[in-house]
């Protein structure tokens, strides 16, 4: 499966005040990727400590979303048997494909 995007695990860091309205946490990629240690891979923002720390920790989780968002869908299909299902799960696939750019 090809992945444009840096592969996970991701590791949200803590959060710290930017000024006296704007707090930041980092979002990492500790692992080496490829070439290269990408050591930084987003920016959190949020209005208070915490609201940056959970905006870190649902960035972080997002390459395990979507793995786990594509195997569930892999499994949806093969229960179908060739039938197409009318109530098949188009937002996910939206989702999906929002993601990978």
């Amino acid at each position: 499966m090809e992945h444009k995007h840096t592969q996970g695990p991701w590791e949200a860091g803590n959060a710290y005040a930017e000024d006296k309205n704007l707090y930041c946490a980092m979002v990492f990629a500790p692992a080496k990727t490829g070439k290269m240690h990408i050591p930084r891979t987003a920016e959190a923002l949020g209005l208070c400590e915490e609201e940056a720390a959970a905006n870190a920790a649902l960035i972080a989780a997002a390459p395990d979303l979507l793995a786990a968002l594509e195997a569930m869908l892999d499994r949806y299909a093969s229960t179908l048997s060739g039938q197409r299902d009318p109530n098949e799960p188009s937002q996910a696939r939206e989702a999906i494909a929002k993601a990978k750019g």
